[in-house]
Parts: C-alpha cells; structure tokens; sequence
C-alpha cells in the first residue's frame, strides 16, 4: 500500500466535482458505487473517473429549497436508499428509476415523522425501519402506510427514551436495538416491553459510560459496541460482560486516542479498526496494545 490520500474537492469551475467540502457520510452499495452525503446534497461518485454526480431529490424545486445537507445514508435489503437530511426529513430513492419519497414531520400529525432533522436510520432483521431524529426521538416507519411510530421522552416513565436527540444506532447479532442519543447516553430497546434501558455516565462509577452525549455507534464482527461520544473519547463495551473500557486522548501520550469528539467507525475485513475523529483526523487501533496510529 502507498498510504497515501487522494483528494476530493469542491470545485466552483469543474461541475462533475464534489458538490460540498462538508462530507457527513458515504456508502457503498451492494453494487459497489459509491454515495457521498455533503452539506449541500446527494452524489454519486465514479471511481473510474473521480467525477461526481449531483443527485436530484427535490425535483422540480430549484434554489435553496432544492438542497439537502445529507447526514446519513443507508441502504435496505430491496436495495432503495435511505437518505436523512438536517432540516427537510427522510427520503427514500429508488435508485433503478431516481424515484424520490420525502416524509417530513407535519405538525399536529402524531403519525408523521417526528422531527425533519434525521441523523440516523437502520433496518433491522424483520425489516423495520427505524429513524433517529435530533429534537423528535427514535420513530418506526411503517412502509405500508407511510407511518411512524413514535418513541419520545417522558420524564414520568423512567423506562421511555432517555432524550428526544438520538444521533446513532445500531443492531447487535441477537437483533437487539441500541440507540445513542446527545443528552442521556445509551438505550437497549426491549421489545416485548416497547421500553428502553439506560446506560448512562456516573462519575463515582468509572467503569459506567464515558459520556451522555453519544454521536456515533458501531458493533464490530465480534460482537463488541463501540460508542463515540462528544468530548469523551470512545467507550467499548463487551455486550456479554458489560463494563465500559475508555479511550481518551492524552496529551502525554502520542499514541493515544487522536481527539475525544468521535464520529464515526470502520472495521476493515480483516478487523482493523478505523475511527473518525473531530480534529484529529483518522485513526487506526491496534487491539493487541490499545494504542492508536494518527493519519
């Protein structure tokens, strides 16, 4: 390997470049192309070329209400892809026709989305989808109807959701939902109950989560939750024996955790683990000692 970054930029002269600098989130698909969430909308990248295709998802609008800052993107099992957006909801394209559904939160509606600004969406194994919303909690999405179910805070049920901000979630191999949110830490969803258990920060308890304020979550091949929190570190969790073990930038140790605001995971197949940091760029762990390479 080279180890070497190529560079993908915004260029007002050249309209096959990026659309936006603020890339939030990529994906592959399963047919291997490559979809990139900016600040300023959807596009498609072509590896061959490095040219970037601008996505429609408002068609027939134009101007400012045509943007989308893109936060997420995932795809679902039949192969449409789920888009959230910071301010104008969920959308669903079809990417065999550019067909676009966009379901926004209607005031007064119980049933609609609850909140337009969406940060996490995942299907779990029975097909459901569910959609995190900043300011809205967690919601269901009935693909039948095109309703949400919603799970919100109530702070006379101690088993509800901890706080309406959720910024992550996540599918452990049992099918159990975890959901981080930016106030209360982490929930594990119960089913059969249709309530939630909290894992949450508590200084006296050092072996607690490192933060309430969750911002991204991974469950890696063998079963481990990794939680990226804002200012924190990360915090890795064994689901079978619970503890939290933490990560945390010092400054006395160069190779120590880049930055403790943690966006985002990886792992590649042969189970390295890359993080996303805020201001401390790309990060690889090294299982075996604990210790972090910078890039």
């Amino acid at each position: 390997t080279t180890r070497q970054f190529t560079h993908f930029r915004h260029d007002p002269a050249d309209p096959a470049s990026l659309r936006h600098d603020i890339v939030w989130s990529v994906l592959e698909d399963r047919g291997g192309r490559l979809w990139v969430g900016t600040g300023g909308g959807l596009d498609l990248m072509d590896r061959a070329t490095g040219k970037f295709t601008h996505v429609d998802l408002a068609p027939g609008q134009t101007g400012p209400r045509a943007q989308d800052d893109v936060r997420v993107i995932r795809q679902d099992r039949a192969g449409s892809l789920w888009i959230g957006t910071a301010g104008r909801g969920l959308v669903r394209l079809d990417p065999a026709t550019s067909s676009v559904t966009r379901y926004r939160h209607v005031p007064g509606d119980p049933a609609s989305l609850g909140h337009d600004d969406v940060r996490a969406v995942l299907e779990d194994a029975d097909g459901s989808l569910w959609v995190g919303t900043k300011g809205g909690g967690l919601n269901r999405l009935d693909r039948a109807t095109g309703t949400f179910k919603r799970y919100r805070h109530d702070p006379r049920d101690p088993r509800s959701l901890g706080h309406d901000d959720v910024l992550a979630l996540a599918l452990d191999g049992g099918g159990t939902l975890w959901v981080g949110t930016d106030g209360r830490g982490l929930a594990r969803f119960d089913r059969a109950k249709q309530a939630f258990d909290r894992f949450t920060s508590d200084p006296s308890r050092p072996w607690s989560l490192a933060s309430d304020r969750v911002y991204s979550l991974f469950i890696d091949r063998s079963g481990i939750l990794w939680v990226g929190t804002y200012g924190s570190g990360v915090s890795r969790c064994d689901l079978q024996t619970k503890p939290f073990v933490h990560y945390r930038k010092d400054l006395n140790d160069p190779n120590s955790l880049g930055h403790n605001i943690v966006w985002a995971f990886s792992e590649t197949p042969g189970g390295t683990l890359w993080i996303g940091t805020n201001d401390g760029g790309l990060d690889r762990l090294d299982r075996a000692t604990g210790q972090w390479t910078h890039y």
